[in-house]
């Protein structure tokens, strides 16, 4: 049992990998257009967790993740914390945790955390309702995947910018 204890190794650690919902989000929240906090970068395997890649101008699948500061840490990570923490991606409001084969919150294998750590009580309800959220988003993300992957077969859209992506997948 127990709570995050702020060590905010996730964000100096891990590529944070973002949704089309978390975009528009940061987008509103800090006044910011996304391609000057989001990149695609080549997908990277094995990935414990699911999010989905897609074909970019290249052959490569690729990931649309938060950029990294010159520290290697999230760009909105401010040296104590997240710079953009009411708007912060539902990975982070979900991690380290996903959903189980049976929809109940369950921690994943790889952690960044020091200590291992389940939540009870409300904050184990807010992280299963952000987990189930993150779920549903990435399902409508990958819908959209699908959609531009089928686009992109076709030969339309080629040598798009990012913001022409972004903007694909937010609809």
């Amino acid at each position: 049992m127990g709570s995050c204890q702020r060590c905010n190794n996730c964000c100096r650690s891990h590529l944070i990998l973002v949704a089309p919902q978390d975009v528009a989000r940061l987008e509103s929240g800090t006044g910011k257009l996304a391609n000057s906090f989001v990149e695609m970068i080549d997908d990277r395997q094995p990935r414990e967790r699911t999010e989905p890649a897609f074909t970019f101008n290249s052959e490569k699948k690729q990931l649309l993740t938060l950029k990294k500061s010159e520290t290697n840490s999230c760009i909105f990570f401010n040296g104590e914390g997240c710079g953009v923490y009411a708007h912060r991606p539902f990975l982070c409001r979900a991690y380290p945790f996903q959903l189980g084969e049976k929809g109940e919150l369950a921690g994943l294998k790889e952690r960044a955390c020091n200590n291992k750590w389940f939540p009870a009580g409300e904050e184990a309800n807010q992280y299963l309702s952000d987990t189930k959220t993150y779920a549903q988003q990435l399902g409508d993300y990958k819908k959209a995947v699908e959609k531009w992957e089928k686009i992109q077969n076709k030969g339309k859209n080629k040598k798009l910018q990012i913001s022409g992506f972004i903007e694909f997948i937010k609809k």
